[in-house]
């Protein structure tokens, strides 16, 4: 994880950050990438739907700079469950589910491993309760399946 306070993604340099995940890419070379869907960042969230944005400049970044690594074969977005987000999101749901496209994929999700990566971060103690009304360990408990909407990067590049 970067050193960027909570909040505070979309105010960094995007060349920046399009910068340094590039390099990462470039480190790693993987042929699949998981980001979130820009325009709605699987929670509303401001950060990741800015971290979504500059992963999709990076991967056109990579496209376009004919080295020996062009980017990924797939980016895979996070996507949130569109029905019950609907019924217990709230304005955040509502934002969410209007600007996502449909999940093509779904698979079984660590629940526990999920609460505990929202408890790891402190200001996001009671994000999930404020923001879609129910306690955050009752939502993970129902969202027992993680989304993905796929693109072929091949068929639909970025660039």
């Amino acid at each position: 994880m970067w050193d960027y306070p909570d909040g505070g993604v979309p105010e960094a340099d995007e060349d920046e950050l399009v910068a340094r995940v590039v390099a990462e890419m470039e480190r790693v070379r993987p042929d699949v990438v998981v980001g979130f869907w820009p325009e709605s960042g699987a929670t509303g969230h401001a950060d990741h739907m800015q971290m979504g944005r500059v992963t999709e400049l990076a991967i056109a970044e990579l496209e376009a700079s004919g080295g020996s690594y062009t980017g990924p074969e797939h980016l895979v977005y996070t996507i949130s469950p569109s029905g019950a987000l609907s019924v217990f999101g709230g304005e955040a749901g509502a934002f969410v589910v209007a600007n996502q496209p449909k999940p093509e994929y779904a698979m079984s999700a660590e629940v526990a491993k999920k609460h505990e990566g929202w408890t790891i971060h402190s200001s996001q103690a009671n994000y999930m309760q404020e923001s879609y009304i129910l306690p955050t360990w009752l939502i993970h408990a129902l969202w027992d399946q993680e989304f993905y909407h796929v693109r072929d990067l091949e068929a639909d590049p970025l660039g």
